[in-house]
């Protein structure tokens, strides 16, 4: 994200004791303070397409019923298996990080 335009200021929240904001300090008396104008904001679009899967990802149901309840029947049925070669290839490239 970038922040551009003449009222940028950079680092806004940070304050030097004793010392006026530059506004404050160049106003005169009767001198209306000169406000900035043309300010924008842009988002880049992998800001854009990150916005856009995190709002898919959190209208996605936590739970796949319909996964549980046939795993559910396939284990109350004695047919569940596990490949075990796959199980192992999963954790290994889990552990590595692949």
């Amino acid at each position: 994200m970038k922040i551009q335009g003449p009222g940028y200021q950079g680092d806004v929240g940070r304050t030097e004791r004793g010392s006026k904001s530059d506004a404050a300090s160049s106003a005169r008396p009767g001198k209306p303070v000169r406000k900035a104008s043309g300010d924008h904001v842009e988002i880049s679009p992998a800001a854009v397409e990150l916005h856009r899967l995190m709002d898919a990802a959190n209208a996605a149901p936590e739970v796949r019923a319909d996964r549980v309840a046939s795993l559910r029947q396939a284990v109350k049925n004695g047919t569940y298996a596990v490949d075990d070669a796959e199980l192992a290839g999963r954790l290994i490239e889990e552990y590595l990080g692949e």
